[in-house]
């Protein structure tokens, strides 16, 4: 059953009036041009006829500009993230394998994407309740053999602490300016950016996850990966479940 507000309105229709707002202005200011476009061709007064359909143009194109980039979201941020391994093995039946993640960062949206902006020398970034090392980092993780969960998750710590067994990079290291404050790194609209960091790891699976948080609260953005570091084809482009 629908919660009343106040007024006496279910709160779902006061979040739909609220939130589309604009639009009702609009159709209401479209139905008045109309409205004095039929009274002004009963007069036949062309020049007060060219003035309201010169009105109602804008009007119908300002409602086509609203409907675009607010019910389509494209004022709203969106970054793509994908990921390709390459796995060289040290030397000759070795177990351990030199392994470049290649990270590639695309910007799907009509305005720009910009990390978030350090506030001190302490690069860690605090969101929500889970602690991050870097803005822009990849967090590698070792699958092991006997977890008895059928459905591997990334577990987070609760305290203020990394897990140590989690090899942390920041992939924007050479982007950051010395002095905080600054606004290091950032992607325009529809631009890409690969981001490549080496790790030495022994042969097995591992957990990737790339995580992106942007220069606004609600700008955060995440992927998981699996790799297999083995006797596998050297380059590996990868595919996460999200």
């Amino acid at each position: 059953m629908k919660t009343p507000c106040a007024c006496g309105f279910p709160k779902n229709t006061m979040r739909f009036l609220k939130t589309h707002r604009i639009a009702f202005i609009f159709t209401a200011l479209a139905v008045i041009v109309i409205g004095a476009l039929v009274w002004a061709s009963q007069y036949r007064n062309p020049a007060t006829i060219k003035t309201w359909v010169d009105t109602a143009a804008i009007i119908v194109t300002a409602i086509w500009v609203y409907f675009r980039f607010s019910g389509r979201r494209e004022h709203k941020p969106a970054l793509e993230i994908k990921l390709a391994t390459n796995c060289i093995p040290v030397r000759s039946n070795s177990k351990t394998y030199v392994v470049s993640f290649d990270v590639e960062l695309t910007n799907k949206s009509t305005r720009r994407v910009l990390a978030r902006v350090r506030e001190s020398q302490v690069r860690k970034v605090k969101v929500d309740t889970e602690l991050l090392l870097y803005c822009c980092s990849l967090q590698i993780r070792r699958v092991q053999p006997n977890e008895p969960e059928k459905q591997i998750q990334w577990q987070f710590p609760t305290g203020d602490n990394l897990p140590p067994e989690d090899e942390t990079f920041n992939l924007i290291e050479d982007y950051e300016y010395e002095k905080p404050g600054e606004e290091d790194y950032w992607l325009e609209p529809n631009e890409s950016s690969h981001l490549c960091v080496g790790a030495h790891l022994e042969r097995g699976v591992y957990h990737v996850m790339i995580t992106f948080v942007g220069s606004k609260d609600e700008e955060f953005w995440r992927r998981m990966f699996f790799i297999d570091v083995s006797n596998a084809p050297s380059t590996q482009p990868v595919k996460g479940p999200g």
